[in-house]
């Protein structure tokens, strides 16, 4: 997502998550916000930072201190509930940053795509890293967006039908990929 607009000046991470918001109510079935909705440049490492309109940071392509920038976003809509979250980075990430990028990008397509036996716990899915967040939730429709009892670090089998998020970051520079899941039964040949 790019934050300059045509008239070529920079908002702040508040005014962001608010064009998140007027963006959601604009979806067919829309019914409200899971939660505020969260933009965070330099802030961006704190888990769950929430913009204030008075004093927020403004995003620029070139902020000394962290050129990372998330976007964290949730909507109840009458067929579902959604939780996602992006990092996007503006000028040239360092290599430490590109490498953290890359394990976390590694970890959410790991779990994407993992094909587990029935009765499998998603502690047993979790790569056992410490994000200093955790790695995903259930996710509740039209309940709590962060649901109990399944979560990555639980000891409750995943069965199909249960939904839950797969988000792995690393809090030390802000990254966080988030995508919902629905846990569905294949057929491995």
């Amino acid at each position: 997502m790019d934050y300059m607009f045509e008239q070529g000046y920079n908002i702040t991470e508040y005014e962001a998550a608010w064009h998140l918001t007027e963006y959601r109510r604009q979806n067919k079935h829309y019914w409200s916000l899971a939660y505020e909705n969260i933009s965070a440049g330099p802030n961006a490492t704190l888990p769950h930072y929430l913009p204030m309109k008075y004093g927020a940071w403004m995003i620029e392509r070139d902020t000394p201190t962290s050129s990372e920038h998330r976007d964290d976003s949730g909507g109840q809509y009458r067929d579902g509930t959604c939780d996602t979250t992006r990092t996007s980075h503006f000028g040239r990430p360092s290599v430490d940053q590109s490498e953290a990028y890359t394990r976390v990008l590694q970890g959410h397509i790991a779990i994407d795509s993992a094909v587990f036996p029935e009765g499998t716990t998603s502690s047993q899915l979790d790569d056992g890293l410490n994000y200093m967040h955790g790695t995903g939730h259930g996710l509740g429709s039209f309940l709590n967006v962060h649901e109990s009892p399944y979560r990555f670090s639980s000891s409750v089998a995943l069965v199909p039908g249960h939904v839950i998020t797969n988000e792995p970051s690393i809090c030390r520079w802000g990254m966080r990929i988030e995508s919902v899941l629905a846990i569905h039964r294949v057929k491995v040949c």
